[in-house]
């Protein structure tokens, strides 16, 4: 029988698959509502729930490994490429509008270096709305694998977590990360 929390997590790994194809970083908020939405107070059977548990934590560090293998660390918030570009002025002198229809221009020199210039900004608007979606993701989704951890992982078995961190997340500096928050403030022991 599956249960939901195997639908969730089945949706929530598909989710992360996703992301990885169609480059899209809503699918990590959507896998990370997934995760968010597994309830392990309600599995009974021990083994199920610390199955669970695990397969969880590693979706979670996923996530966060998904963020960090795609920010770009020269990313530039205030570095904002123009909605249109100018066109090179028509033979005549005549200035035309932004983003006017190449099939305007009169040169057919300036109309390719034109169309050149149109496709370059397009590519650098989708690469600056791809890194801003993934930069409003990172704390969260870093937060939200603390909180996960904090509330269903004891004191005494933070080095199974750290393990899992060491085998998941490859920066060096995200794993520091998650050893400063999960030093910062006990883990509380889960409801069972």
């Amino acid at each position: 029988m599956i249960t939901d929390n195997e639908k969730r997590l089945a949706n929530a790994t598909e989710l992360i698959r996703l992301f990885e194809t169609e480059r899209e970083p809503e699918r990590l908020r959507e896998s990370s509502i997934e995760l968010e939405n597994v309830d392990l107070r309600r599995v009974n059977d021990k083994k199920v729930r610390e199955d669970q548990r695990g397969r969880c934590l590693a979706l979670w560090l996923t996530l966060v490994r998904s963020v960090d293998r795609n920010l770009d660390p020269s990313y530039d918030p205030d570095d904002s490429p123009p909605l249109k570009v100018d066109p090179p002025p028509l033979k005549d002198g005549t200035k035309l509008w932004p983003g006017a229809d190449p099939k305007l221009i009169d040169d057919p020199k300036a109309r390719e270096e034109y169309e050149k210039a149109i496709v370059a900004n397009r590519e650098r608007q989708e690469k600056v709305l791809f890194q801003s979606q993934l930069h409003e993701l990172d704390q969260p989704l870093f937060d939200k694998a603390i909180a996960f951890i904090r509330r269903n992982y004891a004191e005494n078995e933070r080095d199974s977590v750290k393990v899992t961190i060491e085998k998941t997340i490859e920066s060096e500096s995200r794993k520091q990360l998650f050893d400063v928050a999960l030093e910062s403030r006990p883990i509380k022991k889960p409801d069972q």
